[in-house]
């Protein structure tokens, strides 16, 4: 139930008191003029200052060593481009081979199968689609919160970057451990279920993954070198205080 305004109390209880409607209905319309102007003197005030808080920041940027903006852009460009092929790469070693092997067997693994079914197929990944919607997704929301400044936003964006690094080098350790053991059973022990080729195929995770984390690392540290809030000169305080008075 919403609450009453003053001025619905004050025309209920002049109401109730017994003056006609027709004498109230010009107070009432006066009242709500009143309060549609002041409504919209109050969005032109946060319109102007949603304005200004964008200008200061263009010209922060403007400003900023092109080396960070260039790291910045090329750091999401990177975490988007780990992300889709990790995604196609996964999508292309579940694609069996006419003898309804899969890459993942290892047993006749070869880079032209492994070129094959992660570019043929382009169509057949949707997963890999909307893992880059996504990623491009949380990347839009993460430079939002730097942008405008969201210190809840900012705090929740890194203790999620946080967990994902710690995933990606994790898994990437353990993947490397992997194609080391899987190495040394086809070139030392020479197990007839491994080639040299597959050791390749792990190499590729450990890059997808740890070069993943390596760029969403370099990106909220650029993040914080890029929307960095830009000095406030010492004469705001003093002129918001003069309007304030007046």
């Amino acid at each position: 139930m919403n609450t009453p305004s003053p001025a619905d109390v004050f025309f209920s209880l002049l109401r109730w008191i017994g003056i006609p409607t027709l004498v109230l209905l010009p107070l009432q319309l006066a009242f709500s003029l009143m309060d549609w102007l002041n409504f919209i003197k109050k969005t032109r005030e946060r319109i102007g200052n949603a304005a200004d808080q964008t200008l200061r920041h263009w010209k922060h940027l403007r400003q900023a060593p092109p080396f960070r903006l260039i790291a910045h852009v090329l750091a999401q460009g990177a975490l988007l481009a780990c992300t889709y092929s990790a995604f196609r790469l996964a999508h292309g070693m579940s694609i069996d081979n006419i003898q309804g092997r899969s890459i993942a067997d290892g047993r006749s693994f070869t880079w032209h199968e492994l070129w094959t079914n992660c570019t043929t197929y382009d169509g057949a990944a949707p997963l890999a689609i909307k893992a880059l919607q996504f990623t491009a997704g949380c990347l839009i929301v993460i430079n939002s919160a730097y942008a405008l400044d969201l210190t809840a936003l900012k705090s929740v964006s890194r203790k999620v970057c946080a967990v994902l690094l710690a995933l990606a080098l994790g898994g990437g350790a353990i993947i490397f451990l992997v194609g080391l053991m899987v190495l040394c059973l086809a070139t030392v022990m020479h197990h007839p279920d491994y080639n040299v080729e597959m050791v390749s195929l792990y190499a590729l995770w450990v890059l997808f993954l740890w070069g993943g984390a390596g760029a969403l690392r370099l990106l909220l540290s650029t993040c914080e070198a890029v929307y960095r809030r830009p000095p406030q000169a010492p004469g705001n305080s003093g002129s918001q205080l003069r309007l304030g008075h007046l």
